[in-house]
């Protein structure tokens, strides 16, 4: 949040195959906080998308499993963006050798949270990369929050409900996670 858009972070990097760059962008849609990063659309006639942003390198244990967080959203739900989320050795497409996640129609204005889990096969350096690959004449992609930690051994349970409150206690009911 700290850079002057449309600059990225010293920490991030991009490969811009085809279309746009991923830039920073200072007026990101509701949800977002602060900065966010933004790809903007190609004209019609013009390549495809195909433009990644990478993650700083992260020293990651094999067979420690991660869990990676972000925010996403579209300018317009009129268009469909199409992003996907990959790890890899390097910060390069052709280095995101392992997919997360395809998100193939994201045709909203709303904030979307996706959350991955992952385990490295080999102790090293690897980098997270978010891949925008749509169509040419769409409208603008947003990415915020990323986040990468170890995942948790217990799941928080859904669907709390406080079913009676007593002088002494109370009684909930909740949907187990399914570390449950």
């Amino acid at each position: 949040n700290s850079v002057a858009p449309p600059a990225l972070p010293n920490c991030m990097s991009i490969d811009n195959i085809s279309g746009n760059p991923w830039q920073t962008n200072a007026y990101p849609p509701a949800g977002m906080t602060g900065n966010a990063a933004r790809i903007s659309w190609t004209p019609s006639g013009s390549p495809d998308m195909n433009s990644w942003l990478f993650t700083q390198g992260l020293q990651l244990q094999a067979g420690t499993s991660y869990r990676l967080t972000y925010k996403f959203t579209n300018s317009s739900s009129s268009f469909v963006e199409r992003m996907a989320s990959a790890y890899g050795t390097a910060t390069n497409g052709a280095a995101m050798t392992t997919f997360l996640r395809y998100h193939d129609v994201i045709q909203t204005t709303d904030e979307l949270v996706d959350t991955s889990d992952f385990t490295p096969a080999a102790t090293g350096v690897y980098y997270i990369g978010f891949q925008c690959y749509s169509q040419a004449n769409q409208l603008s992609l947003y990415l915020d929050d990323i986040k990468v930690v170890v995942s948790p051994t217990c799941e928080q349970p859904n669907g709390t409900t406080l079913v009676q409150a007593f002088t002494d206690g109370v009684d909930f009911t909740w949907n187990a996670s399914a570390s449950d």
